[in-house]
Parts: C-alpha cells; sequence; structure tokens
C-alpha cells in the first residue's frame, strides 16, 4: 500500500510539474511580443542613461548648477532600474507562473518599490526647485550643494521605505482555473505576498502608506506646475513690458549720469562765482549766452538753500535707478527664463514629470485588479494586456534621453561632440 501511494503522489508530482511546464509555456509564447518589448527598454535604458551621465559629468557645456545635479541624480535611478528590475522582469516572462525564489522575488520586490519611490522623490525635489526659480525669483534658491544633499537624501529614503517590502514578498500558490478552456487545478507560484504577511494590519498600512505617498507627490507636483505655468504665461505676455522696463531704465541712467555731470559742473561754477563776486561786481563782467546761463546757475545756486535738497532728490533718482536695475538682474538671474527665449528646462521637468504621474496612476489602478487570484482566471490575451499596460511605468526609465535631445539643444551638441572626439580617437 506504502509502494502504491507513493506511486500515485509520484505520478501526480510528475503530472503537475508537466501542466506547470505547459502553463508556463503557453504563456510565455503569448509574452514574447512584451518580452522584446521589454529587451528594447532595456538597452535604450542602459545605454541612454550612461550616455546621459558621460555627457553631464564631462562636457563643458554643463557647469555645477541645479539641473547637472538633478539629471545625474535621475540619470542614476534609471540606470539601476535598467540594469536590475527590466531585465528580472524578462526573466520571469519564461517561467511567470512557476516563480519558487524566495530571494530573488525578495530582491525584485526592492528594486519594484525602490524605483518608483526614488523616481517620484527625486521628481517632487525638482518640482520644488522650478517653483521657487520661476514663483519665487528673489527668494533664496537651493544651491547646487543643497541639491547634492536632496538627492543623497532622495536615495537613502527611497533604500529605507523599501526595505519592509521587499521583507514581506514572498511565493505565493494558487491553482490555475482556467488552462485550454478546461479547469485543470495546476498549482502555480506567483512572485507576490508572503503567506504570513497577507492580510495583516502591517501590510495594510504598508500598502496604503506607498498609495497616499504617490497621490500626495503627484498630487503637489500638479499644483506647483500649474502655478508655474502661470508664470511662464505671465512671463510671455510681460516680455514686451520688460523690455520697455529695460529700455527706460537704460534712458534712466543716461538721464542720471548727465545729471551727476550736471550737478558737478553747476557746484564748481558756484564755487568759482562765490569767489568772483567777493571782489567784482558780477553785473559789470561781459559773458557769452552760455556762460552768463552758468553763472545764473550758480548765483541761483549759492543764493538758494535748495541745494542739498536738490542733491538728495539726485541722489534718490539714481537710488531707485539703481534698484530697478538690481530687481532685473535678480530676476534674470534667478528665474528659469530671464533671459531665455524658450523655459526649456521647466519644459523638461514639466514633461518627465506629467509622464510619470500619467504612468504610475495606470500602475496604482491596475495593481487593484492585477492579483493572483484575478491573474489565474484571465484569458490569455487579457493577461498579455494587462502585463504590458502594468508596467508602463518602465517608460520613465528610458524617455529622458530623448526629451533632453528634444528640447535641450547644448545635450545635442554635448553628444556629436562627444561621438566625434570618440571617431577621432579611434582613427
Amino acid at each position: 500500500m506504502n509502494n502504491v501511494t507513493t506511486t500515485t503522489f509520484s505520478i501526480t508530482n510528475m503530472d503537475d510539474h508537466r501542466n506547470l511546464e505547459k502553463v508556463n509555456e503557453k504563456y510565455a509564447l503569448s509574452l514574447i511580443p512584451v518580452t522584446v518589448i521589454f529587451g528594447i527598454f532595456t538597452i535604450l535604458g542602459v545605454l541612454g542613461n550612461i550616455l546621459v551621465l558621460v555627457v553631464f559629468f564631462t562636457s563643458s557645456y554643463y557647469k555645477k548648477n541645479n539641473f547637472k545635479v538633478f539629471v545625474i541624480c535621475i540619470g542614476l535611478i534609471d540606470l539601476i532600474t535598467s540594469v536590475s528590475l527590466i531585465p528580472a522582469e524578462i526573466v520571469k516572462h519564461k517561467n511567470y507562473f512557476s516563480f519558487e525564489n524566495v530571494i530573488a522575488c525578495k530582491v525584485k520586490c526592492f528594486f519594484n518599490i525602490f524605483a518608483s519611490t526614488s523616481a517620484a522623490l527625486a521628481l517632487l525635489i525638482v518640482c520644488i526647485d522650478r517653483f521657487r526659480k520661476v514663483c519665487q525669483p528673489l527668494r533664496k534658491q537651493i544651491s547646487p550643494s543643497l541639491a547634492i544633499k536632496l538627492c543623497i537624501v532622495d536615495v537613502a529614503l527611497a533604500v529605507f521605505l523599501s526595505l519592509p517590502g521587499g521583507v514581506m514578498c514572498g511565493i505565493e500558490k494558487n491553482t490555475m482555473n482556467s488552462f485550454d478552456d478546461r479547469t485543470n487545478n495546476t498549482v502555480v507560484y506567483f512572485c507576490s505576498v508572503d503567506p504570513s504577511y497577507k492580510g495583516t494590519t502591517l501590510r495594510i498600512i504598508y500598502k496604503y502608506m506607498f498609495l497616499v505617498l504617490i497621490v500626495a507627490v503627484s498630487f503637489s507636483m500638479i499644483i506647483m506646475y500649474v502655478f508655474v505655468g502661470r508664470g511662464v504665461c505671465a512671463y510671455w505676455r510681460a516680455r514686451p513690458g520688460l523690455y520697455s522696463v529695460r529700455s527706460v531704465t537704460s534712458e534712466s541712467e543716461s538721464e542720471a549720469l548727465k545729471s551727476m555731470a550736471d550737478h558737478n559742473a553747476v557746484s564748481r561754477t558756484a564755487s568759482a562765482a562765490s569767489k568772483v563776486t567777493q571782489n567784482t561786481n558780477v553785473d559789470s563782467i561781459s559773458l557769452d549766452g552760455r556762460n552768463r546761463q552758468t553763472l545764473h546757475l550758480a548765483k541761483t545756486s549759492v543764493k538758494s538753500n535748495d541745494s542739498s535738497s536738490q542733491s538728495g532728490s539726485l541722489r534718490d533718482r539714481i537710488s531707485s535707478w539703481g534698484k530697478g536695475q538690481n530687481l532685473l538682474r535678480n530676476i534674470s538671474r534667478q528665474s528659469s527664463f530671464g533671459n531665455r527665449k524658450f523655459p526649456y528646462k521647466t519644459m523638461i521637468w514639466f514633461l518627465l514629470t506629467l509622464i510619470f504621474i500619467i504612468t504610475y496612476i495606470i500602475y496604482v489602478i491596475l495593481s487593484m485588479s492585477f492579483v493572483p487570484e484575478n491573474i489565474v482566471k484571465m484569458s490569455t490575451g487579457k493577461f498579455v494586456f494587462y502585463s504590458c499596460i502594468f508596467r508602463l511605468y518602465f517608460i520613465n526609465n528610458i524617455i529622458n534621453p530623448f526629451v533632453y535631445a528634444a528640447l535641450d539643444s547644448r545635450f545635442r551638441l554635448a553628444v556629436l561632440n562627444l561621438f566625434r572626439r570618440r571617431k577621432s580617437e579611434v582613427v
């Protein structure tokens, strides 16, 4: 009896194993288009982000400023994701329903959470920087050294928040209820929530904490970019006025300098006239028209007590003109588009943030239904569609170089110079 039972158990295990292989094979064939897309994402993500890092580290076009710091920070995050998370998803496609390696599952969960958290916090820092530069140009700005510290805090905080997620991930068993249009009760294994944490208060709090974090960060960035957009539009509407202000201040500068020269000339003539009038009758002196006018001004200046008030008024005008010039200078220096024809940095970060928000909103919505309990009931076509759309946020890790190339002429020139230099070295 024992031998019969053992033999029956072995045959059953063999049948389950064969059925599991058939399930994996069928879905792996269906996922080939998605696998190819993710393979292209990996190549573009690795090569594109390496190119970005090389350009911004070595090119003389980019000095040490916040834009350079943030680009390097996000480039490093995207490179880590492109090297680790996307290839892991490709490997998973081959054995989607037989993921039994617990350590690999925990590592994958960690990088999955790290990628989304670090990118969200980095874009939030960038958004705050843009908001201050555009909407509050005269206030103290984020310095490059502070930007580096904020990026380090971003990565450290993302690691800290991702560790519990990796710990709570594990292998979840389920039963495949639909295969070849019939029920065969094949046991499948998913990399999902560890059964010991599933349904616990800690897991629920952790899950909804991240949901609130993504929603809060996205909402904050949307609000700030609304104000940034209003600031940009206001600037474009006020451009003729700003040019008029610059013209007026230039004219005021000339008038102020001329008034200073006239005031000095009057003071010198008044001093000379006072010496002359001590020994000479001024009315008996023969003067031409110009000298007579100058002497008249000098006599008026000597006889009146308003010279101090006039010089005070002149100093006020010069001071007012200087403050106006300083104001325009500060706006031009602090604002991201003060002296530029197009606010390309603001547009770059706005596009990257918009793509991030859209793709992660899709991810959050689908994550509610793309769970093992529902996956085992899906048809093959529906499963493939969900798998592709569910990981649409991988676009965030490859799109940055294309946005830089489209909107930043300096990046295009730096890339061309880099390839020309490498070509000349090879030749």
